[in-house]
């Protein structure tokens, strides 16, 4: 077992802990199994998330706090709806090890979750059950995860092609409309004149 000690910046926090994870398979040399977190914290939490966008602390926290807020108006919740989030959220968390490699979607992450600091620390147990690689076994990902990583990124460029075409086609409907316009003016002028 490895105990980790975390750090929460702010009342409230959310921040990222995969490679942590990560390395804590390496160092462990895990081939197959699972690895286990936990948290002993009252009002800390573990979170698979969407790794691929910088707003997901921030509208992670927003939606948590619309959902069970600390405040409702100018009058206090309590303490306890900050332990309410960790306990809904998830205080422990076990992740598949497959051939070394973490079992986690391609913009999926680890997180670790503050919801009633400021804490001086955090801990954060991690353990695993499983097999171990050889010493001439290297770790690799699974062949289905690979194409399922490999579909997913072909959706994601389609689709990013797909907003690239319309943002096209809405500039050129837009000077299009502007050239229209500015003809329609220098028409109304003649017109008068």
């Amino acid at each position: 077992m490895k105990i980790l000690k975390v750090y929460p910046k702010s009342h409230e926090d959310f921040f990222e802990i995969t490679d942590l994870v990560k390395t804590f398979v390496t160092e462990n040399h895990i081939k197959d199994g699972l690895v286990y977190l936990q948290t002993p914290g009252k009002t800390s939490a573990i979170v698979l998330a969407p790794n691929d966008d910088k707003k997901t602390k921030a509208q992670f926290l927003e939606k948590m706090n619309s959902f069970l807020p600390k405040y409702d108006g100018m009058q206090f919740t309590g303490w306890q709806t900050s332990a309410l989030k960790a306990s809904l959220t998830g205080q422990s968390l076990s992740i598949m090890v497959e051939q070394g490699a973490l079992i986690l979607g391609l913009h999926q992450g680890i997180y670790y979750a503050e919801y009633g600091g400021p804490v001086d620390e955090g801990l954060l147990f991690m353990n695993y059950l499983g097999t171990q690689l050889s010493e001439n076994e290297s770790p690799s990902l699974p062949k289905e995860l690979l194409e399922f990583y490999q579909r997913q990124q072909e959706k994601e460029d389609a689709k990013k092609a797909e907003e690239e075409q319309i943002i096209k086609e809405m500039r050129m409907e837009y000077k299009l409309r502007q050239a229209k316009e500015k003809e329609e003016k220098e028409n109304g002028k003649e017109e008068k004149e």
